[in-house]
């Protein structure tokens, strides 16, 4: 992301480590080459998704998920959001250890 980062919109989607690797990788979406204009919607969903964001690191599920189904609402297609309100929903029946630092275990390589 770094080396992208002057030239292009990214977008933090996730932190994800493969199951037995103990090292996360962040990984971002590219929303297109740096100023290029965006839509109001899309400007709006990416402060949304960054509180959301914010809310599911802090282990706020119940409001990462309202921020998340917000998302989803301005941007139906993407599925990031869903992604999150399963993880979210998951968190809120079974919270993750204290030591979770918001990187979700890939159960599959």
């Amino acid at each position: 992301a770094e080396l992208v980062r002057d030239d292009y919109r990214l977008q933090f989607v996730d932190r994800v480590a493969v199951k037995g690797k103990k090292k996360a990788l962040k990984l971002y979406g590219v929303l297109g080459p740096n100023g290029d204009p965006i839509d109001a919607q899309m400007e709006d969903c990416l402060e949304v998704h960054e509180e959301a964001c914010k809310a599911y690191l802090a282990r706020n599920f119940s409001e990462a998920q309202r921020h998340f189904q917000r998302c989803l609402e301005l941007q139906p297609e993407d599925v990031v959001p869903t992604i999150y309100l399963e993880r979210c929903e998951i968190f809120l029946q079974k919270p993750p250890p204290e030591e979770w630092e918001g990187v979700w275990v890939a159960e599959h390589k």
